[in-house]
């Protein structure tokens, strides 16, 4: 399933915010994926795993990883 939301900003620009993956088993292992971007040296710059968390790409785009609830 895909899903696209489209919000107004408050700068009136157009532009793609993020993009967000749904992880399946994200309510089991969601601490084991966090623990793991660590271990990499990715920052978490969003959220906390209850619901989603977010980090930037090597490019500085916001990606965000979570389940079905994010």
């Amino acid at each position: 399933n895909n899903l696209m939301v489209v919000r107004t900003r408050p700068t009136g620009t157009p532009r793609v915010d993020h993009i967000a993956f749904t992880i399946e088993g994200w309510d089991k292992d969601k601490e084991a994926m966090a623990e793991e971007l660590k271990r990499r040296g990715i920052k978490v710059v969003q959220g906390d795993t209850k619901t989603s968390l977010h980090i930037l790409d090597p490019d500085g785009f916001e990606v965000q990883f979570g389940g079905l609830r994010q």
